[in-house]
């Protein structure tokens, strides 16, 4: 007890200590430009070492040597494009005899397109973006993409930074016609989403202050979260202006999409639309009464009925009778449900539905008379109207208007409306406005901190999203205003504060300097440049450039890492979904605002490293790339392959190492012979040959050659299977099938359904694909309801019969063949018209056709194919052998395992079998994968 009052008291003593001494804070000080030092003259190469020269004088020392010429363009080249120079730009640079060839090979860096896309990685995490809504469900969310794009864009065409904060926050009310602009408010969207949140009003309220506490974060680099519950303990940031500086968003509206036009359009048509809507209004709430009880009782997802009275009553409310606190709400809980208005026809009844049809048919005319849509863009933000909802201190009811930090600006902000036509406030213009105001003594010095730490390490001033006294004082407060004094007055151009900082004698110093270390092992003051991990994005970027396999592709929709070798700022960034390989190196979880990311050393990384498939197919292709750049010249790919990952020559003692390792009497340790068909029998009465097929085994499925005579119309399939697993999602396990897995393809696919299956788990099915160009129905799948268990042997199989029209019914069996009693179960089911399902596919026994997802895993024999649909007592049951109306009929025996016993020659070949491997290429491969897992790849000196 004693030692929690010691605390308090302390904590106490340190409040009031802060309180008197609020306005003398560094980082409320006005931003001026001070002399540059005369420090370091015959060392310093700009501005900036001239201030850092100043302290290491102070300190008593020296900075280190440069950095060669490798070093520097690895380095520069990770730093600003976050990807390792080619083997051609290496050489270029060490050729290039003219004193300005760094700074040449600086501005070709920031010239290229790959700049903007390594700045976007850095900033899409102090924004939190990603493509999903986060919380348990995860929605995707189809548009983020665009906002990423946005960023990448504005990086590369140098926008100004105060510019680039203004369409952020309000680029709805400064261009509206501009779509970047518009994109931009996506910064906006970025906060989590529980789809079936029943307080909605809490809800929104939590987001409110994500956005407010981002906003502080990102572009002030105050954490004002604490002022939200109270006066902050040690910064002058009050609880007044936590909700000062939240009024800003009151209105903000979250919109699925908003119009695009200019002011003068976007009045025209909002005037012309107030018209439409003031002579049909009688109508149209004439018909929302009749309506809305209908569609909201037969509200389908989350549905109606479980949201409070005070929401149901903002739901109901007419959309033109709403204030913008109302609008918020009830258009935040219609997220949750939908409505089916297509089925009012057959749900409203008598009387009531000839109102309704009556009303319909008064409406018809004036829809001529309805204004045309503008252009639109989707998931950005607006007002919810030129009124804002009233914000309130929770808990006192204190009313308090839009305003800044009380200790900067006291007053209430001067909010200028927009043009009624944009049915906006201006309050989210104003904050912009004030943010990027040129004496704003936040702003610019946030920015550049940030930058530095990008390039040194760490920030000037340690917590780059903290300036307040929980953070640390810069250690060059000078140069800090000096850096932001120099952003502002060069229009806030990001790119020449790169090529400041860049272009220093500071940032190519090189990474040794033993008296520093020794003095200064933090390298608080500069004397050596800092060793840094690559972070996520640089690994994977780089194994996949290493490799040869990186696609240079820029924009669009997101994609899936693992299947896409497109740099990781394209990826699909699902909050509860990371990356294997990103999530590793410390790639933030994109819920909260990250500042700095971690650095962690641990084991998961190293046995990713060593034994992940995706890094073992990077080894694979850095193998092929070396052995076509140096065909049979072992010297020469180790040379390049050192040059590749570690920016520098091979010493003498690798590449004596190297050459030992790939001597060829190493060779055949590590090839193998081609292994044989894998057998098991099933375990029952009569034992029966089987294939054993599985993804992880040598044959993960069997393919027929060269098809003979298949599947025309009606047909019978059969096999004997046991199953050992489900897949974790809704893949299904394939027995066999005709089909290449797209739903526009025809073909046809015998099957069980596996863990996350709409039609349940362990489900017979037969999945059926016609031609809807030649009247089909198209993609069909056919659930029989038997369901087999797992581990156990089974016949089955499926007979299709199909009737005039081309639709038909299919009859599926099923029998336990573990119990000599067992029944044969059978059940039949309808389909829809499909009879062009007939393809040149070929068979697959245990998979599909171009993929390894549908794969089998147990045992697989007897497989029969019979052109008709085969009766009850036709079955491999009572008659195993092959017919004269028999297509094929694999039986796995030992004598031939892949023959077809049915005549018609549709010998099968394994899929998945190991090929046979060059000796040579298998030790090169290891050799690579020993250098994508050395620290001279990951670190950057």
């Amino acid at each position: 007890m004693k030692l929690s009052w010691a605390i308090l008291t302390c904590l106490w003593t340190a409040s009031i200590l802060a309180q008197n001494n609020q306005n003398s804070w560094w980082a409320f000080q006005p931003v001026y430009k001070p002399p540059v030092p005369k420090n370091g003259a015959h060392w310093a190469r700009n501005p900036v070492d001239h201030f850092i020269a100043r302290q290491l004088d102070a300190k008593k020392l020296t900075p280190a040597k440069s950095a060669n010429r490798r070093t520097l363009i690895r380095r520069v080249s990770l730093d600003l494009t976050g990807l390792p120079p080619t083997l051609a730009e290496t050489k270029s640079f060490l050729e290039d005899p003219s004193p300005d060839a760094y700074e040449k090979l600086v501005d070709r860096l920031l010239a290229s397109p790959r700049y903007g896309e390594r700045q976007a990685s850095l900033w899409l995490d102090l924004v939190r973006y990603a493509d999903s809504d986060g919380y348990r469900a995860d929605h995707f969310r189809p548009e983020a993409w665009r906002y990423r794009d946005y960023v990448i864009k504005s990086f590369n065409t140098d926008k100004p930074y105060d510019l680039f904060v203004r369409e952020q926050l309000a680029g709805d009310e400064i261009d509206p016609a501009n779509r970047d602009a518009l994109t931009a408010t996506m910064f906006l969207r970025h906060w989590i989403y529980e789809h079936n949140q029943r307080d909605v009003e809490m809800q929104w309220a939590e987001i409110l202050a994500d956005v407010t506490n981002v906003t502080a974060d990102v572009f002030l680099g105050l954490g004002m979260q604490c002022a939200r519950c109270h006066d902050h303990k040690f910064d002058p940031i009050l609880q007044k202006d936590y909700f000062r500086m939240q009024a800003f968003f009151a209105p903000m509206l979250p919109r699925a999409s908003m119009p695009v036009g200019t002011i003068a359009e976007r009045t025209a048509h909002y005037k012309a639309m107030q018209q439409w809507l003031q002579e049909t209004d009688t109508l149209r709430r004439k018909l929302r009464a009749i309506e809305q009880p209908v569609l909201l009782q037969h509200a389908t997802r989350e549905g109606f009925d479980k949201f409070i009275d005070k929401i149901k009553i903002m739901i109901r409310k007419h959309p033109e009778d709403r204030n913008a606190y109302e609008r918020q709400i009830a258009e935040m809980a219609s997220r949750q449900f939908d409505l089916e208005q297509s089925k009012l026809p057959e749900r409203l009844k008598g009387y009531t539905k000839t109102e309704w049809e009556k009303l319909q048919t008064a409406l018809r005319p004036f829809e001529a008379k309805k204004p045309k849509l503008l252009p639109e863009i989707k998931f950005v933000v607006s007002d919810a109207g030129p009124i804002a909802p009233v914000t309130r201190i929770p808990k006192k009811d204190i009313v308090v208007q839009p305003g800044f930090l009380t200790l900067l600006d006291p007053n209430d902000a001067q909010i200028t409306p927009p043009p009624n036509g944009l049915q906006s406030t201006g309050r989210r213009t104003a904050l912009a406005k004030w943010i990027t105001r040129n004496d704003n003594p936040l702003t610019a010095r946030v920015l550049v901190n940030r930058l530095w730490q990008q390039h040194f390490g760490r920030g000037l001033a340690t917590n780059t999203s903290d300036f307040g006294k929980l953070g640390t004082p810069p250690t060059h407060p000078e140069l800090l205003d000096w850096l932001a004094s120099h952003l502002v007055a060069n229009g806030w151009s990001l790119k020449k504060l790169h090529r400041l900082m860049v272009t220093s004698a500071t940032y190519q110093q090189a990474a040794s300097n033993t008296t520093a270390v020794e003095i200064d092992p933090a390298n608080t003051w500069f004397a050596r440049a800092s060793v840094q991990r690559m972070n996520a994005e640089q690994v994977r970027d780089s194994l996949l450039a290493v490799a040869g396999q990186l696609d240079l592709n820029e924009g669009g929709p997101s994609i899936d890492a693992v299947k896409s070798s497109r740099r990781s700022v394209y990826r699909k960034v699902m909050r509860n979904k990371p990356d294997e390989v990103m999530h590793a190196f410390d790639s933030p979880d994109h819920i909260s605002h990250m500042p700095r990311r971690s650095v962690t050393t641990t084991a998961i990384q190293s046995l990713l490293l060593m034994n992940s498939d995706w890094i073992r197919q990077r080894s694979i292709g850095f193998a092929k790339r070396l052995a076509q750049l140096h065909p049979n010249d072992p010297v020469a790919q180790i040379r390049a392959a050192h040059e590749l990952t570690t920016g520098q020559l091979v010493t003498d003692s690798q590449l004596a190492l190297g050459l030992a390792f790939l001597a060829p009497k190493n060779a055949p340790i590590l090839t193998s012979k081609k292994p044989n068909p894998e057998t098991e029998e099933f375990k029952i009465a009569k034992p029966a040959a089987a294939a054993v097929l599985s993804l992880k085994g040598p044959q993960r499925g069997l393919k027929v050659i060269k098809a003979g005579p298949m599947p025309k119309g009606d047909f019978t399939a059969e096999a004997f299977i046991q199953l050992n697993s489900l897949f974790p999602d809704a893949s299904v396990r394939t027995i066999i099938s005709q089909w290449n897995g797209s739903k526009t393809s025809p073909g046809w696919s015998f099957g069980i359904t596996s863990t996350k299956s709409a039609y349940q788990p362990r489900n017979l099915i037969l999945q059926l694909i016609g031609a809807p160009q030649r009247g089909d129905h198209g993609y069909q799948v056919i659930a029989s309801g038997l369901r087999p268990e797992l581990n156990k042997p089974y016949y089955v199989g499926v007979r299709l019969k199909f009737g005039d029209n081309g639709n038909g019914k299919a009859t599926f069996l099923l029998r336990d063949l573990s119990n000599p009693k067992a029944p044969l179960q059978t059940i039949t089911k309808p389909f829809n018209k499909n009879k062009h399902y007939v393809t040149k596919q070929a068979p697959v026994i245990g998979g599909r056709a171009k993929t390894q997802k549908y794969s089998w895993d147990g045992l697989i024999g007897n497989i029969r194919l019979t052109n008709r649909a085969l009766a009850p007592e036709e079955t491999l049951l009572t008659k195993p052998a092959a017919g004269p109306d028999t297509l094929a009929y694999w039986q796995f025996n030992k004598a031939d395992f892949y023959a077809d016993s049915s005549g018609n020659k549709n010998r099968l070949q394994a899929v998945g079998a190991p090929a046979q491997k060059d000796p040579q290429q298998v030790l090169l491969t290891e050799y690579c994968h020993v250098l994508l897992n050395a620290n001279a790849f990951l670190y950057i000196d």
